[in-house]
């Protein structure tokens, strides 16, 4: 029969090798964490509304997102050309579209307070229109709003070297999320930009110039953020962003960077090392349980061997004992080596990508 002290133990065995089992599981998460998936950010349409311009009309797109798993800030740029001298009447009136996830945005001018109202791509006819002309097969009428800016609110701005040209600036909330993060790993979507022609009877807009360009840049990453793959690839200039044509559709759908805030993984580690600990002490909590059934066996053949005069050497209890101590040797060892691999594993894992930078 297990006395009180025997059971004493064995609850109080259970309660560690529970309780720090769980801890170190807790804590071993973040060194374990896989990259998030992130559904496409959408598209920024740009084009000029249809015999506002007697020229096609280069239109430049600077813009900065600050990735958010909530709402993303971005401020957006629209520049005349910067080699020669366009003034805010000969630019026409200007057609901004946001499709697909880009659809859930607020948007305000640089420096004010009001939003802008979106209206439909597509007025209602009762027959939709799906295009893959913004970069993936979508509902013009359901999945895309724009903002008209008519050329008398251009203003006139200093661009490029040629002299005054005309800009407009805008500032907002991407609602949609363009950020997943799980643990030191983080990834990061943005929206592709894009021009193109549409059916007369589908929307009255002009694509911009052959020359007009597009500017992407990533804001407010983690500082010790190293990105591992980047699509399309960046040039391999150290500076996060992509610069590309926005006269025809590209062929991403959208830009993505993945990679691994090294900050974040430097605690990831840390926690996996006190985790690789705690499971050296549930290991021993484990030992001591099943040992008090051994330290129980051994009592009551301590008392029988007592009773028997006979037996004075190489008694059953020194025997078991001496197995006792062995099995105990052999489990903390086991559970020192499982936690080595463990950290080695993991420390290895994460290396590795790290090596990796930008295409």
């Amino acid at each position: 029969m297990i006395g009180m002290r025997g059971l004493g133990q064995r609850i109080g065995a259970g309660a560690v090798t529970l309780v720090t089992g769980i801890l170190g599981f807790l804590m071993a998460q973040p060194a374990f964490a896989t990259t998030p998936a992130l559904a496409e950010a959408g598209s920024i349409l740009v084009g000029v509304k249809h015999g506002s311009a007697a020229t096609p009309v280069r239109v430049d797109v600077h813009m900065t997102l600050h990735p958010s798993e909530r709402e993303g800030k971005f401020s957006l740029s629209l520049l005349g050309d910067p080699e020669v001298p366009v003034t805010p009447e000969k630019a026409g009136d200007l057609i901004l579209g946001f499709c697909g996830a880009m659809k859930d945005v607020r948007l305000r001018k640089a420096g004010g307070s009001d939003e802008l109202r979106l209206e439909p791509l597509v007025a209602p006819t009762g027959r939709d229109y799906f295009s893959g002309a913004v970069g993936f097969n979508i509902s013009l009428e359901d999945d895309c709003k724009m903002l008209i800016v008519q050329n008398s609110e251009l203003s006139g701005f200093l661009v490029g070297t040629a002299g005054a040209s005309w800009a407009v600036f805008f500032e907002g909330e991407a609602l949609a999320p363009t950020a997943a993060i799980a643990g030191a790993q983080q990834r990061f979507v943005f929206p592709n930009i894009t021009s193109t022609f549409l059916p007369r009877d589908v929307l009255m807009m002009d694509a911009v110039a052959q020359n007009s360009r597009a500017t992407l840049t990533p804001k407010g990453l983690p500082r010790e953020f190293v990105p591992s793959v980047t699509t399309p690839a960046m040039p391999d200039s150290g500076i996060l962003e992509w610069k590309f044509p926005i006269a025809a559709v590209q062929d991403s759908k959208s830009y993505r960077i993945t990679g691994t805030d090294q900050q974040e993984n430097a605690w990831a580690q840390g926690q996996l090392f006190l985790a690789s600990g705690l499971f050296g002490i549930a290991g021993g909590g484990l030992i001591w349980f099943f040992g008090t059934f051994f330290i129980g066996a051994e009592r009551d053949l301590q008392t029988t061997a007592s009773s028997l005069t006979a037996v004075r050497t190489s008694s059953p209890s020194r025997l078991l004992g001496r197995r006792h101590r062995k099995r105990v040797l052999a489990t903390i060892m086991a559970t020192f080596l499982a936690g080595g691999i463990l950290v080695r594993h993991s420390r290895r894992r994460r290396s590795a990508p790290n090596k990796r930078r930008p295409e």
